[in-house]
């Protein structure tokens, strides 16, 4: 069934065909367009009974065709679930396993072709099929609109046991995230959104969701030059833009910040020092802060109102987006007070409906319908919250989120390692990476070096051990957990000047 999504694209398309709703470089496509050719790919899957109930694959760095096929969910009512194209071949054809795809939209035919289970059809951007299907006439128009219950999106996340899962996202859960953004960072119809994070992540693909629902205007911004996306932000009259706080470090230290008084807000990635964030809004913009989110609850918690508020001190993340709930509660899951630390929690229609088909995975995070954020935080007088550490011991590493346990999982799989344990360690481009503490199995011998091509015939580049050590045995306490503090304290200062990031 199409969906509310599909009438309120409607109505920008009749309200302003030619309006750009999505700007990639030289190619600008209109709201009136977006609608035609969703309406055309929707119609064209329909032919070949993919609607309700299925799920369409997409392997892409960020395009246009992202926003079309979107919208074509809202009108032809399947479910798209982004793929992100930087895990190894492995690992996207697990998740495209997990998923049960039915046909995969792709950049690069080849590369999908090799991923994609048997009978799964490939359709790529450049091929002639894909252009046939915006030819597409006829079938069923949509029926009247209805918030779906059933999936609009699919997006993966991993967790601590270290194997991705599916996060169901209802377009429920997508307009709860466009007005928790409206109300955090001001979203309207009048911004020109820049949009730099991969689609294939929930943080940049909610995003662009939450700007076509408001009817703005979302600019792809070029990646691999550097030095001049300030510019095109400038040359383009963006009105808003958040960047990963690897790219915002680097053009500080290359004295490339500049002046743009045209854009109205600028949002810092996880790791942005309370020094960054003064001279950026110095230099750059006056409205400088990030929001707290996770892929579970539709990008966005929590947000500073302010720049004052988000300088108050290092890792505070503001107060409770308009459509949240949020509680700090301890082990027993009882409140705490002010300036206590405890684990948040959050309900409200932003939360997803679940993991797909993992109801176990989804009982243990979800309690009587407050989602559990793995995020210790604590509460300030004032009334805004301050992260204080993470229970799921995540790491984020360069805009990209690694799971321990799932590199653990892979260096446990050398026949000479015993056990390994994976911590965060400060990295010097990254914020920071992936250590491994290995202890080898008695009489074994390895390399670092060996340890870390091991990891590369398994999992994507950023996953892997940007240093390794090796340690007789790991620290644990009487339960026999591994005591991962103690390793933290003892490889805090470990850095790294190479990389293993693409």
């Amino acid at each position: 069934m199409p969906s509310m999504l599909a009438r309120i694209l409607e109505r920008h398309a009749m309200l302003a065909p030619a309006k750009v709703a999505i700007a990639d470089g030289d190619m600008a496509l209109m709201y009136g367009d977006l609608c035609r050719e969703a309406r055309a790919i929707a119609r064209a899957l329909r032919s070949r009974g993919i609607g309700a109930g299925s799920r369409v694959a997409l392997l892409s760095e960020n395009r246009a065709e992202f926003g079309v096929l979107v919208a074509a969910a809202s009108f032809g009512g399947f479910t798209l679930a982004p793929v992100n194209v930087r895990l190894h071949p492995e690992e996207q054809r697990e998740l495209l396993r997990d998923a049960d795809v039915s046909v995969a939209f792709a950049q690069d035919a080849s590369g999908a072709q090799s991923v994609v289970a048997a009978g799964t059809t490939v359709v790529a951007f450049d091929d002639d099929e894909y252009r046939r299907m915006h030819e597409t006439r006829g079938g069923a128009e949509p029926a009247a609109a209805g918030v779906r219950a059933e999936p609009l999106l699919m997006y993966a996340t991993g967790g601590t046991s270290g194997l991705p899962k599916w996060c169901c996202i209802t377009e429920g859960n997508l307009f709860a995230q466009a007005d928790n953004l409206a109300d955090a960072i001001g979203l309207n119809a009048d911004d020109r959104y820049g949009f730099f994070m991969p689609f294939f992540h929930m943080a940049a693909g909610g995003l662009l969701v939450a700007a076509l629902v408001k009817g703005a205007t979302a600019f792809v911004l070029p990646r691999q030059d550097r030095a001049q996306l300030l510019h095109v932000i400038e040359r383009q009259a963006l009105t808003r833009t958040n960047l990963p706080f690897v790219v915002l470090r680097e053009l500080a230290e290359a004295g490339a910040l500049r002046a743009l008084p045209q854009l109205r807000w600028l949002g810092t990635g996880n790791g942005t020092t309370i020094e960054l964030q003064r001279e950026l809004s110095r230099a750059v913009c006056p409205n400088v802060w990030g929001w707290y989110g996770q892929t579970e609850a539709t990008n966005i918690t929590t947000s500073p109102r302010s720049t004052a508020e988000a300088q108050l001190g290092f890792g505070c993340i503001g107060r409770a987006a308009a459509s949240a709930q949020v509680r700090i509660v301890d082990a027993e899951g009882r409140d705490v007070g002010e300036g206590e630390a405890g684990e948040l929690w959050t309900a409200g229609p932003h939360v997803m409906a679940g993991y797909w088909r993992r109801d176990t995975e989804t009982a243990e995070v979800m309690r009587g319908g407050w989602l559990r954020s793995g995020d210790v935080v604590r509460r300030g007088p004032d009334g805004s919250l301050f992260i204080v550490d993470r229970l799921k011991e995540i790491i984020k590493s360069g805009g990209e989120t690694i799971s321990p346990r799932e590199l653990e999982i892979a260096l446990e799989k050398h026949p000479a390692i015993a056990e390994a344990a994976v911590i965060a360690v400060p990295h010097p481009r990254w914020g920071e990476s992936p250590g491994a503490v290995v202890v080898l199995k008695p009489g074994a011998r390895l390399s670092e070096q060996e340890v870390v091509d091991h990891c590369r015939s398994r999992l994507a580049a950023f996953k892997r051990p940007t240093w390794v050590a090796f340690a007789p045995g790991l620290p644990r306490n009487v339960a026999g957990k591994v005591r991962k503090d103690i390793l933290r304290r003892e490889y805090a200062a470990r850095t790294t000047e190479g990389s293993t990031q693409p």
